[in-house]
């Protein structure tokens, strides 16, 4: 049996069978200190949480440096430049040693009392002691990943590691320290080589037919990276396979309308060939003609003009551009855009409440047959069936006039044009 000791460099000397200072006995093995970095950062010693205070920024900085990079003896200039870039400071060495010392006292007060000699010191450089046996996830995580793409694993092997995977990663990189320069680029690091596992874990699923697994697992991945298209699909596919197509064709509409209104984009090819997929084998067919109507009118109707994917809005027109010669009807394209008062498209974090109530103003300000649908990320398109070019200008003077009123965005103007559809010829068929 061996003592434990803990060097506590920073007075440069150390204690004396500090086991007494946390227990009557006498250690055989070195405290275990468990780490957190993936989600929610949380350090446990011996399974037991440590409670850290959340008050200061430059404490959770100051050590989550010393955690990453535990096998570096730090230069304490290398830690004053990462605290403040800025050199914003009057004493940074003076504030630097008060960080160390408020991290030893927390984690000794709100962890354990051998915690206090975690970080040492050593001829101007600090690093964290060796005397612990340290457990961080993201570098078990890193090991892992690295395990699963070996060249000699079986598909089974592959699939157990990259569950392990699946089970470790609860999230972001440190987020407590999200703005911190130092932890943005392995934030990327560890996002990306998580994306890679799932996506391989899903193909290997996928391969072996196990579609309700693939389900679990992209319902738990795609919260943690919803821009990822890869799980979108995998999901939508697994809705397929495991007897639920029109749940799948649910979802397709969700997040294509999720990527128009986040970022401004309509479906990819692959996306697209997808859909197409899942309603070419849809088989079922129904013979009771009052069954397709009550299914038709199942939806309760909103009041206001009618709201649609650009898609079908696209068919309509074309089903318009048909009619309307033998109709003697005018039917107009309205084309609503907002712009900063310098013409250019805005950012997106301007448009998107000044878009939703665009759209608020077209549904009560048009009337219920007329059809209107978003078109770019700062653009909306309608159709509407008027008499005359009067009445289409004033119907333009109208919603100006209501744009004002309301007082939607002071940054933004809304221009409007409108134009006739004239027949199949027209110029504007390429809609």
């Amino acid at each position: 049996m061996r003592i434990l000791y803990v060097k506590y460099m920073h007075f440069s000397h150390r204690y004396d069978k500090i086991d007494v200072l946390y227990c009557k006995g006498v250690f055989s093995m070195p405290l275990t200190i468990e780490i957190h970095l993936l989600g929610e950062f949380c350090l446990k010693v011996d399974g037991c949480d440590t409670q850290l205070s959340a008050h200061s920024y430059q404490l959770w900085n100051l050590l989550g440096y010393l955690i990453v990079f535990r096998r570096r003896e730090i230069p304490h200039y290398e830690l004053i430049k990462m605290l403040w870039p800025e050199n914003d400071i009057d004493n940074p060495s003076n504030a630097l040693k008060n960080l160390i010392y408020r991290i030893r006292t927390n984690l000794s007060k709100n962890g354990h009392p051998a915690l206090k000699g975690m970080i040492a010191y050593s001829k101007g450089k600090y690093t964290l002691s060796p005397n612990f046996d340290y457990k961080i996830d993201s570098e078990e995580f890193e090991n892992l990943c690295q395990r699963a793409q070996q060249p000699d694993l079986t598909q089974t092997e592959q699939i157990e590691l990259y569950y392990r995977i699946f089970d470790l990663y609860k999230g972001d990189f440190f987020p407590e320290l999200a703005l911190s320069q130092w932890v943005i680029p392995l934030h990327v690091y560890y996002h990306q080589m998580y994306i890679t596992a799932m996506n391989r874990l899903l193909e290997l699923l996928e391969k072996e037919g196990r579609y309700e697994e693939m389900v679990t697992v992209c319902k738990r991945a795609i919260p943690l990276d919803q821009m990822e298209e890869n799980f979108h699909q995998a999901y939508i596919r697994a809705l397929a396979k495991i007897g639920t197509p029109a749940k799948a064709l649910d979802y397709y509409e969700y997040v294509t309308q999720m990527f128009y209104n986040e970022l401004g984009i309509t479906p990819s090819d692959d996306m697209k060939s997808l859909y197409l997929k899942i309603t070419n084998k849809l088989n079922y067919v129904e013979l009771d003609v009052h069954k397709i109507m009550v299914d038709l009118t199942s939806q309760k109707e909103e009041d206001g003009a009618f709201y649609c994917e650009y898609s079908v809005f696209q068919r309509i027109y074309q089903l318009l551009q048909r009619t309307v010669e033998r109709s003697g009807n005018k039917v107009y394209v309205a084309l609503l855009t907002l712009a900063d008062f310098n013409g250019s498209v805005p950012r997106l974090h301007q448009l998107n409440e000044s878009m939703a109530q665009v759209q608020n103003l077209l549904k009560h300000s048009l009337r219920k047959g007329d059809i209107y649908c978003k078109y770019s990320k700062s653009q909306w398109v309608a159709l509407l069936v008027l008499p005359d070019d009067d009445v289409s200008q004033a119907v333009v003077t109208r919603l100006d006039s209501r744009y004002r009123s309301l007082m939607i965005s002071k940054q933004l103007k809304l221009h409007i044009t409108m134009k006739s559809v004239l027949g199949k010829d027209n110029n504007m068929s390429n809609l």
